[in-house]
């Protein structure tokens, strides 16, 4: 059993908690989170945010079994454009890892801001102000998505990638839709507005690694709307392409390395 202990004279009403403790007891096949913590799916999904809550992970023989849940921020309300709402969220992922490395994941999350934590009446004071498109608003996420990595040849060559959808609501006090529009079985799980967007990121990786060679290339694309509530930074719509390789000459005496790297925005390619 570990224990995670973090304590500071800087956490306010103002801002995030900095305060962490945690406990991570584990055993050959599983380990359990419980407290302040931070996990990883994949770069698209889960990846740098704080959880308050509780975690699994599952490992007998090749299944992998993982489960998360509880708040990622806590409310703060310091009028309409600095406050915060309470977020909740839970997520999930099944796959299989073999002893090469080799894996392929399903990944999940949910994550949906509490309108209750914050009264209205912050963003109401002014009757007469015209809503600003920089007011906090209460958001909602949803992540499906997939990874796999295969090694071959003792892992001198490895292909992997992957793909995920988004769908995210940036204000769920917005107006809804034509209830006919959109099926029950979708307003069941997911409550979509006219603020709401769907969109998807990919990414491919090819890795080749020789005696006297060795090549990485890494392809990658973020859509525009694509948002994760998982994701403590993320730069969208962009595509990036980056090219590394190296060559040992002359019983390695000589190396060469070359890098390559390219990024642009996916709709206007202005930068």
């Amino acid at each position: 059993i570990s224990l995670d202990l973090f304590l500071s004279t800087e956490g306010n009403s103002y801002r995030q908690d900095m305060n962490q403790i945690a406990l991570h007891p584990s055993w050959s096949w599983g380990k359990f989170h419980i407290g302040d913590f931070t996990h990883k799916y994949t770069p698209f999904t889960l990846s740098g945010i704080s959880i308050r809550g509780a975690g699994l992970e599952l490992s007998p023989g090749i299944f992998r079994f993982e489960a998360f849940g509880g708040q990622s921020q806590k409310s703060i309300s310091d009028g309409p454009f600095n406050s915060m709402y309470a977020r909740y969220f839970y997520s999930g992922r099944i796959g299989l890892q073999f002893d090469n490395g080799s894996g392929f994941y399903f990944n999940f999350l949910r994550s949906k801001d509490d309108v209750k934590s914050l009264s209205y009446d912050i963003f109401t004071a002014d009757t007469n102000s015209v809503k600003s498109k920089n007011q906090v608003t209460p958001q909602e996420n949803l992540i499906i998505g997939t990874n796999t990595v295969i090694n071959l040849f003792n892992k001198r060559l490895s292909i992997g990638g992957e793909f995920s959808g988004s769908v995210f609501t940036k204000d769920m006090y917005a107006k809804g839709f034509n209830e006919s529009v959109i099926p029950d079985y979708v307003n069941n799980f997911y409550n979509p507005n006219i603020s709401s967007n769907v969109d998807f990121a990919y990414s491919g990786l090819l890795k080749l690694d020789l005696d006297d060679f060795n090549f990485k290339g890494e392809y990658s694309v973020i859509n525009p709307g694509y948002i994760s509530h998982g994701i403590g930074i993320m730069a969208n719509d962009r595509r990036t392409i980056n090219l590394i390789s190296g060559f040992r000459l002359i019983n390695n005496i000589l190396s060469i390395q070359l890098n390559y790297q390219t990024q642009n925005d996916n709709l206007l390619k202005h930068k």
